[in-house]
């Protein structure tokens, strides 16, 4: 609703701007044209305020499922696991997943379905007065799809070879404080 009152606010801009059509002398710009645009302008930022307040709480209630679903699949887990799988990375890989939903997901998700649905209206509205702007508007969205996609890709195998140089360095200080306790274990007796 958000974009269909900015788009209505560029229309009506158009519409008072179209009164200067002729003469600029000649042009008598009655207040109700101003006022009503101030409604629009009012009621967009009441609307963006409170569509912003919606996704917030649920971006907030959304983090606190998934934070609460992650621990428990890690405390809930067999003994073997953890024994086998260095503290070090499990600390890791969660603090980060943790990070990951609380920051990036959220505001990814509000970045990118911002100018979609910015885009979706305004190419609708194109054309449905121009039709042709279609076709070079979908070889466009097909082709940020398909660059998307290879991103993607390439995004996930960086990342797991970062965590892993990661987990490297953080196992270091572990491995030392186990060898020393080995080695004072031993020299007490």
């Amino acid at each position: 609703m958000f974009v269909t009152l900015i788009n209505l606010q560029t229309w009506y801009l158009g519409y008072i701007s179209s009164q200067y059509d002729h003469d600029a002398s000649e042009v008598n710009l009655p207040y109700h044209l101003i006022s009503v645009y101030c409604g629009i302008l009012c009621w967009t930022l009441l609307v963006y305020g409170c569509g912003y307040l919606i996704y917030l709480f649920g971006m907030v209630r959304a983090s606190t499922i998934l934070h609460t679903e992650l621990i428990q699949s890690i405390l809930g887990t067999t003994l073997r696991w953890l024994d086998i799988t260095p503290t070090s990375r499990v600390i890791a890989r969660c603090t980060q997943d943790l990070r990951d939903v609380d920051a990036n997901i959220g505001q990814s998700l509000w970045n990118a379905l911002d100018p979609i649905f910015f885009g979706c209206i305004r190419l609708g509205a194109i054309a449905l007065l121009s039709p042709p702007f279609l076709l070079p508007a979908a070889v466009l969205f097909l082709t940020g799809a398909w660059t998307g996609n290879r991103y993607t890709k390439a995004q996930l195998s960086v990342k797991r070879v970062a965590a892993c140089a990661q987990d490297q360095l953080t196992d270091i200080p572990q491995v030392e404080c186990a060898g020393s306790c080995f080695g004072t274990f031993w020299r007490s007796d």
